[in-house]
Formats: C-alpha cells, structure tokens, sequence
C-alpha cells in the first residue's frame, strides 16, 4: 500500500482484517524524524540488542515468537505533565517509544553518557549541574507514561555509574517494561516541594488567568530568596530574585496553560509551592 503524504497534517484510512495491538511508521527509518529504532522477531529468551535503539533487552523464556518495535528519539519529549512536576528534571536530549508483544518479566538497559567527548554526548543536557542541584548519578530515574499525553510516573529501575558517579557515564536498567514512552530524568529531591505551610510565605497571584504579564505579591516585606515559573515537566521557565513584597513575571512566549510556582529562600533546605499561574 503506498501512501501519499503532503503538508503539515496527512489523515489516512487503513483498513486492517484483525485488531491491531500496535502501530508505528518509518520503520525502515527512511524518514529524517530524528528517530533510529529497531523492529526484531525474537523466537528465544535471553539477551537481545536493539542496537538503533541504544537499548538491549533481557526476556524471559518464550514459548512463542514474539515481534518489539523499539525506537530512540533524539529530542527531549514534547512538554507534557509529570505526576510529581516538582520532584524531577527531564531530559531534553532523548527519550524512547516501545510498541509489540512485550513479555512479562522483560527488563531493559540503556547505557547514558553525557560526556564530552566522541563516542559520548549522548544525554550532555541532562547530566550537568542545574538550578542549584548538584548533578550525581544516583539520582537518576527513569519516567514512563503510556502515551503521548498521559503523565510520566517514575518507573522502577536501577542505576550502576559503572565507577564515579559524577562522570555521567553508566548504566540504567528498567524492570517490568511494557509498551510506552519512557525518559531519563534525575530527582532533585527525595520528596519534590513543599506544599504551603503554616510558617510558609502566603502569595498572592493577580490576573489569573493572565495573559502577557502576572504579579505575585505577599504582604509580607523583608522576603528574599528565587522564585521559579515552571513548565508541566518540571522545567523552569521563568525565574526572579525576590527582594521585597512582589515581583512579575513576562508571560510573552509562553502557550497557554498552567505554570506551578516555586519559591526559595535563601535559607531554605527545599522549595515551597507559592501557586499556580494560568497563562491564556
């Protein structure tokens, strides 16, 4: 059957005899999307590589054949939400999508390095010191959601830095995968932010909904520290030193949705949640 494509937006009817289980494109990888993947039959348990993918999958005994879709994305994931927004930073160099027949008790490894040098620079974004974090490897996760759209979970995994755990170099192994997306990500803290406490500034955020410019105030007037507008992901967007009783935010660029706030005293161990603005 050959199809085609034209514009931005191509809608296609495939007529299909059976219930399809997955469905993916460019599988011969002939289309630049800045994806490498690969499509195996696997008739036997035991290690396999997917070596497009820059992941080898480790099956259980099968007693059929069974057919996985494993595909690299060379791009952070689209902005989507994080079940714990605060907690994680996601990796904005690559992600993975896997489709087929997974079998149960599957685990997967994937090898990052965000080394510069030349056979590294896999996950350089990733691996550095940011936002007044220390980067360490201990601290990576793997995030996994169903699909586009759904939220990313932190899935059960595990890390070797194979040696110092500041090189950003290792390895990371998935237990139980399953048909998804998933992405590195690092924890920043063990428990996310903080929601509002009784000792905690009360902030007030006028217009919301907002469009061009919002202003957070608190009527309290010796508050110093930093305060972060952030992205579904995690990702900070916009951030302001406080010195005073108010700042404002340019919401100028930003699409429309909402943007957890975060402050930081200078003195503080972890961020308070400081509300939430809704960009029009």
């Amino acid at each position: 059957m050959r199809i085609v494509a034209s514009g931005d937006l191509t809608e296609v009817d495939v007529p299909c005899p059976f219930e399809p289980t997955s469905m993916w494109l460019n599988d011969d990888d002939l289309i630049s999307m800045a994806i490498t993947g690969s499509t195996d039959t696997i008739t036997n348990g035991g290690f396999h590589s997917m070596a497009l993918a820059n992941m080898d999958l480790t099956l259980p005994a099968i007693t059929d054949t069974v057919l996985i879709r494993a595909e690299q994305y060379w791009v952070g994931p689209d902005n989507g939400p994080v079940e714990d927004a605060f907690a994680f930073i996601v990796s904005p160099d690559r992600y993975w999508r896997i489709g087929g027949q997974i079998p149960e008790g599957t685990t997967a490894r994937i090898f990052y390095d965000g080394r510069n040098i030349t056979t590294g620079n896999l996950d350089p974004l990733l691996m550095r010191d940011t936002l007044d974090f220390t980067f360490r490897e201990d601290s990576l996760v793997m995030l996994w959601r169903e699909r586009p759209g759904s939220n990313w979970v932190e899935w059960h995994s595990s890390v070797n830095p194979l040696g110092s755990s500041t090189d950003g170099y290792g390895r990371i192994t998935v237990d139980s995968l399953r048909v998804g997306e998933y992405t590195l990500a690092w924890r920043k803290s063990a428990v996310g932010i903080a929601e509002d406490e009784g000792d905690a500034v009360q902030w007030i955020v006028s217009p919301n909904p907002a469009h061009g410019s919002v202003t957070v105030t608190t009527e309290q007037r010796d508050v110093n520290g930093t305060m972060d507008l952030l992205d579904a992901a995690g990702r900070v967007v916009r951030s302001v030193i406080v010195m005073g009783g108010s700042v404002r935010f340019d919401l100028h660029g930003l699409e429309a949705g909402s943007y957890p706030l975060r402050f930081t005293t200078k003195a503080a161990d972890r961020p308070n949640r400081a509300g939430t603005v809704v960009v029009e």
